[in-house]
Order: C-alpha cells, then structure tokens, then sequence
C-alpha cells in the first residue's frame, strides 16, 4: 500500500489511487462514464545533476535525439 508521504514512487501511487476513487465516485454520482489510465511508467524530473543519467532521461532525450526507437508505451510524464 502506498502512502502519501512514502520514498520514490509512492506519492504518485497513493495520489494516483485517490483520484481515481474520487473520480468514479463522482462519475457515478452523475452518471457519466469514466475511463482511468494506470501508465506503466512515470517519468519526473531528476531529483540532481548526479540523476541525469536516469533511465526516464536517457530514454526521453534519446527520443528526441532520434537515437532510440519511441516505444509504444502507456507513459505519463510529470516534469
């Protein structure tokens, strides 16, 4: 279970989940559809210099360099 004030990821899985409930608890209260996204990655802005060589910075800047194939992946990216 995650938690709002857990290391790494946690944060945006614990926000992540709220929002979704209280999206389709608002759906339902008006009787719209809803359809939510879980993305199988989150890219974020380094946390220092030292983290530019992350895996979501290499793959994004190797995007944009046309060096890397862009993959079909549900991403979201939070910079």
């Amino acid at each position: 279970v995650s938690r709002a004030d857990g290391c790494g990821m946690e944060p945006y899985q614990f926000a992540k989940a709220e929002a979704d409930a209280r999206a389709c608890a608002l759906a339902a209260e008006l009787g719209v559809p809803l359809c939510t996204l879980c993305p199988s990655m989150v890219f974020g802005p380094p946390r220092g210099r030292a983290q530019l060589s992350a895996l979501s910075c290499e793959l994004v800047l190797g995007w944009l360099r046309a060096e890397r194939r862009v993959e079909s992946r549900l991403a979201v990216d939070c910079r």
